[in-house]
């Protein structure tokens, strides 16, 4: 079971009296509510330290709608301002109000307009890359030029894949609690905070899941066709765009711990059971080799994919040095 919010530590909480349910005070908007004996007994609860099996009758869309109550409500808490683990240190942006209660906010137009292109920007790509001669671009580039060229494309292509979670989540009505920016094992990197993705319908979290990726696919997909095919706008950024976020929507998409094409898969009930190694007693042999064939993507196919990127880095490093 996911970790659950918890709510903020200065509500004051009275049972009114016996299956009346109970009377909550917020200090910040010194408003009083009255929540159902269900509602409430969840609420208090959501302390950090209750045992979760009380609410595991609880059905999970019940969950999901009580959580989204409470956040819209401003009853629970964001997310540490400083995330310190070994390799990696964030620190966290909290967003406005529109974002944290998940209003509707011109994200949304950013999300329709992701749904809606990327198919188009792939078949673009796709025909301008079978056009006779078209990979023979008219630049060469020095390993330093890579560097800058690659130092300039990541954030853009990083932040724009952020931003999509976040118009993702605010298309379907889910808060979006902070931004992130720090450090992860010494990259600069960006992430983006919502709490209740976790507790959402599965749908949900499959379009929040999948909208980073299908940003940068879209957006690598126009750059290179805009590079191959308008000559005048062929140049060395335009080029790294195409190819960093390109690069950036293969990552993430592979199904390893941590990267959206994990949590992608996991919104399939069956490949849940198979990556989760629990296995239902009408399991068949498909998933028993599914969930095998998991295992042996994250013990072996994650360190050597890890080493691969390591050496590319070194012969990077040799290749500007030399």
């Amino acid at each position: 079971m996911e970790d659950f919010p918890r709510r903020r530590q200065d509500l004051s909480a009275v049972w009114v009296q016996a299956g009346a349910g109970l009377s909550l005070r917020d200090p910040r908007t010194q408003h009083r509510y009255t929540l159902t004996q269900r509602a409430g007994r969840f609420l208090l609860f959501l302390d950090g330290t209750s045992d979760p099996a009380e609410f595991e009758a609880l059905s999970a869309d019940k969950r999901y709608r009580l959580l989204l109550q409470f956040q819209k409500m401003g009853w629970l808490e964001g997310p540490d301002p400083v995330v310190s683990t070994p390799g990696l240190r964030l620190r966290m942006i909290p967003c406005g109000e529109t974002l944290r209660r998940g209003c509707r906010c011109p994200l949304l137009l950013l999300y329709n307009a992701l749904l809606r292109l990327w198919p188009l920007a792939l078949l673009a790509c796709l025909i301008a890359c079978s056009a006779p001669g078209a990979l023979r671009l008219p630049f060469h580039q020095t390993p330093v030029q890579n560097l800058l060229c690659l130092f300039l494309c990541q954030i853009p292509a990083i932040a724009m894949h952020e931003l999509a979670h976040a118009a993702a989540a605010n298309a379907s009505g889910l808060p979006v609690d902070a931004f992130g920016i720090g450090i992860n094992l010494g990259v600069p990197c960006l992430c983006t905070v919502i709490q209740l993705v976790p507790f959402a319908p599965l749908q949900i979290q499959r379009s929040v899941y999948k909208a980073g990726p299908l940003s940068n696919l879209c957006i690598g997909c126009i750059a290179l066709t805009l590079c191959l095919r308008v000559r005048w706008l062929c140049s060395e950024i335009l080029f790294w765009a195409a190819v960093v976020n390109l690069l950036l929507a293969v990552i993430n998409l592979l199904p390893f711990v941590m990267l959206d094409g994990c949590k992608i898969l996991k919104t399939f009930p069956a490949l849940r059971r198979a990556m989760s190694g629990s296995r239902a007693p009408s399991a068949g042999p498909l998933e028993s080799s599914v969930s095998c064939g998991y295992r042996f993507l994250q013990q072996v196919g994650f360190p050597v994919f890890l080493a691969y990127q390591a050496i590319c880095l070194i012969q990077t490093v040799v290749e500007l040095i030399l």
